[in-house]
């Protein structure tokens, strides 16, 4: 099968992101599973989030095309995908309330794995349901403060069924436990690293400090009710329609990262990229989340008890990129509020972002 494709670069380059450079691979696909990929005008592309990220294309706003190559910056991209698979699995038990904001896996599979020069070049693929609207992005800065109260309302009902995905015939449940305490004790181990260094979003005298705030035992403290997550709930991630009146959410996105952790990681995340750190949303967000967990007899994740903002806090620190400070967009915590330049320590810190009455 090899000798009908193209000789690959061992790295991506920018015609990687081109349509053109796929079609010999599209061919394949779509005669493998009867679909018409090379017709004129029926692909494009969508822009790569991040340098290395994996090209997706999308066919006849009807499917997301996404490839998983050797030539990924960081040589991972068999794990990716396993992952990726795997999480899309998980996607199709999700509650019914929410089965149709999910893009679900129609198929996937491997065109290319062999030897070239001594390096092992492959080609996976994975192909979902294309999902309408727009990213929430676009519209945020224009929305009324009703508009934006409305869709956190509705966001907190479709994350309360998110986190209650059942999990239990899956045979997740043990690794996952095992992979999320993995995930946080290596990003603890590189805290510093991330703050002093790649960022270098924090202050030196704060982040000497991280040994003291973090809890002793984070293995253990990391674990009470674990459920799936998204970890990544960023504005970009969750599509919407109808901006003018009660926008519409249509679909959540980009589920690469999702595993079994804390409702915590996805929260603060809320907090600082969609929610711009306004308190009043995050009540907005905890009241309906209740509201929805109470109509299905259960309790709350949320309950603003004596360590609400803590653990807010430091599952804010142990997300893996910057959301500390971003003066290019704004959008990190500082820039979005300047008193926390302030701050003498993480406690200070917690109470401004997460602090509620």
């Amino acid at each position: 099968m090899a000798s009908n494709y193209p000789t690959l670069p061992n790295t991506y380059t920018e015609d990687v992101y081109t349509v053109s450079f796929w079609l010999p691979f599209l061919g394949e696909i779509g005669r493998l599973h009867n679909l018409d990929l090379t017709k004129p005008g029926a692909i494009r592309t969508v822009p790569a989030g991040q340098e290395g990220a994996s090209p997706v294309l999308i066919f006849d706003n009807a499917l997301v095309i996404k490839f998983f190559s050797h030539m990924n910056i960081d040589g991972n991209a068999h794990e990716v995908f396993d992952r990726e698979v795997a999480n899309a699995e998980v996607l199709a038990l999700m509650p019914y309330e929410v089965h149709s904001l999910v893009p679900i896996m129609k198929y996937h599979g491997t065109l290319l794995d062999e030897e070239v020069n001594g390096v092992q070049h492959y080609v996976r693929y994975m192909i979902s349901e294309f999902l309408i609207g727009n990213p929430l992005s676009k519209f945020w800065d224009n929305l009324s403060p009703e508009v934006r109260s409305h869709y956190v309302s509705d966001l907190a009902s479709i994350i309360y069924h998110i986190h209650h995905t059942k999990l239990d015939s899956t045979g997740l449940v043990e690794p996952g436990i095992v992979g999320w305490k993995k995930f946080v004790n290596k990003e603890k181990g590189r805290l510093s690293e991330k703050f002093l260094e790649k960022y270098k979003s924090l202050p030196e005298h704060l982040v000497d400090q991280l040994d003291d705030y973090l809890p002793k035992d984070l293995d253990s403290w990391v674990t009470p009710n674990l459920t799936w997550i998204h970890a990544d709930l960023h504005m970009m991630h969750v599509f919407v329609k109808n901006p003018e009146t009660r926008l519409e959410i249509t679909g959540i996105i980009d589920w690469g990262d999702a595993l079994l952790g804390s409702p915590f990681y996805d929260l603060a995340v809320l907090v600082v990229d969609q929610f711009r750190c306004d308190k009043k949303l995050l009540r907005t967000f905890l009241d309906a989340y209740e509201a929805e967990a109470e109509k299905n007899n259960h309790e709350s994740f949320f309950k603003v008890s004596n360590d609400f903002s803590y653990r807010c806090m430091v599952n804010l620190l142990l997300y893996p990129f910057n959301m500390f400070s971003n003066p290019k967009k704004g959008s990190g915590v500082l820039d979005l509020v300047p008193e926390l330049r302030t701050c003498t320590n993480f406690k200070e810190m917690e109470q401004v972002l997460f602090g509620l009455e």
